[in-house]
């Protein structure tokens, strides 16, 4: 209830608002979770009000010392958080102390876990969240051209929203041989450094973790275009009756979202599926972790940007074949795949079940128009990829019968919330050939 009434006063962004201004634009919360943006404290954490949940879009950052000993860096975590360290002008440290920030909600979760850890200052900063509440974009002034992912040690929908040690370890090393594998027209936000805690413990460890994320917003100003989340796209804002794609775009009739449709499903099937296909990856794409890139000045979708690789599916064999190994990667990590069908179901869950059903209904599309419209796309790319030994296992994949979708009603029930739920459902992207009477050709019918 709270986030509807603070939704209510919400302007809706225009394409040439910056990209924060969409982040903090999207009301109902992770595109996947079944139960949106409730929050709950753990471990220690300050509880929140409801009526005090959307200070989270603004939360305070205060700077930590702890010993270097406690700790595991990934990457050049201090040569770039140095400058904006010195800016603060900070208390000193000990000589084997390491300064780093968090939020400052996280503080009691950090000195629950890290009773050496001293708080040098607290609130130093108020910077401003992305739409997972827990990544944030640092104040212009400071010139870090990164965003940082935080541990929060709340529960927002049904996870808990601190960062794994494995992810930290491997970020570096997985996003780099994410953004080899892509098309040169998507673009990675590379995770460059990380910081988590060096226990044994990973459910002790994971409290203190923190990310660098490359911040890809000045990149796409030098070219003209903007940034823009899909969740915040598929938006309907109060008081109005279409979603905010159709609003922005000025897609005031079938034929026209139709036609920006086709756009965003061609541009997205091009992204998610070359790296699938070449190299074994099933990007988590669902709308929080996606951007389209704008041109500005003909708003036509020129590409599409990915983000937060901790939850992709990766068949290794294929990945091996392509020359790539994941050296970071520690045993009982969720990543590997044994199965190609595993990172394939990442990309039914995230893309078709998620991204472009969900655009569908917001656009309020004919589905049987635009689910023929995504299969002629996919139709069309597997024809010209051919060359690759499992092309034709995915397209049959991706357009057999049915399908396994996520039960996010059961979900939302279920006292295990890391265990997911599926049912089998008939999938919309398979259909029959038949031929029709008086035409030369045959005609896909979808069947009901």
């Amino acid at each position: 209830v709270t986030w509807l009434q603070w939704g209510e006063s919400r302007l809706i962004p225009t394409i040439e608002s910056p990209t924060i201004a969409w982040e903090q634009a999207v009301v109902v919360g992770h595109p996947v979770n079944p139960i949106g943006r409730s929050i709950l404290a753990h471990h220690g954490a300050e509880y929140l009000e409801p009526s005090e949940a959307t200070s989270l879009l603004h939360p305070g950052i205060s700077l930590i010392a702890i010993d270097r000993s406690k700790t595991k860096i990934t990457g050049p975590l201090c040569s770039i958080l140095n400058k904006l360290l010195c800016e603060l002008q900070l208390p000193p440290t000990q000589q084997n102390e390491l300064t780093i920030p968090c939020l400052s909600r996280q503080l009691p979760a950090i000195q629950g876990f890290f009773p050496t850890a001293r708080v040098l200052r607290s609130d130093a900063f108020f910077a401003s969240a992305q739409t997972s509440l827990r990544t944030v974009q640092m104040p212009d002034h400071f010139g870090l051209d990164y965003h940082i992912k935080f541990a929060l040690s709340y529960t927002i929908g049904s996870n808990l929203r601190t960062i794994t040690p494995h992810t930290v370890g491997m970020s570096q090393e997985l996003s780099n041989v994410i953004a080899d594998a892509v098309a040169d027209d998507t673009w990675i936000c590379q995770e460059v450094a990380g910081v988590t805690g060096s226990q044994k413990d990973a459910k002790a460890a994971r409290h203190l973790s923190c990310m660098l994320r490359q911040n890809l917003e000045p990149r796409a100003k030098a070219l003209g275009q903007t940034l823009i989340v899909v969740s915040a796209l598929r938006q309907v804002p109060a008081h109005q009756s279409e979603c905010i794609a159709a609003l922005v775009f000025d897609l005031k009739t079938p034929d026209s979202k139709l036609a920006w449709f086709k756009q965003f499903s061609s541009k997205l099937l091009h992204a998610v599926l070359i790296p699938a296909l070449r190299s074994g990856i099933g990007l988590e794409a669902h709308g929080q972790n996606s951007l389209i890139r704008v041109d500005i000045a003909t708003r036509a979708i020129v590409g599409f940007c990915f983000r937060d690789f901790g939850s992709c599916k990766i068949h290794m064999p294929t990945l091996n074949r392509r020359g790539h190994y994941l050296d970071t990667m520690k045993p009982g990590c969720w990543i590997p795949a044994d199965r190609e069908e595993e990172a394939w179901d990442q990309l039914q869950h995230t893309v078709f079940n998620e991204q472009l059903q969900s655009m569908i209904g917001q656009l309020k599309l004919d589905p049987t128009t635009a689910w023929t419209l995504v299969r002629d796309q996919l139709d069309d790319f597997f024809a010209s990829n051919m060359e690759f030994e499992a092309a034709s296992r995915m397209h049959a994949y991706f357009t057999r019968p049915m399908v396994s979708y996520k039960a996010l009603l059961r979900l939302g029930f279920n006292l295990n919330a890391t265990e997911d739920i599926f049912v089998e459902v008939p999938n919309a992207l398979h259909f029959e050939v038949v031929n029709c009477t008086g035409l030369d050709a045959a005609r896909k019918i979808q069947l009901e």
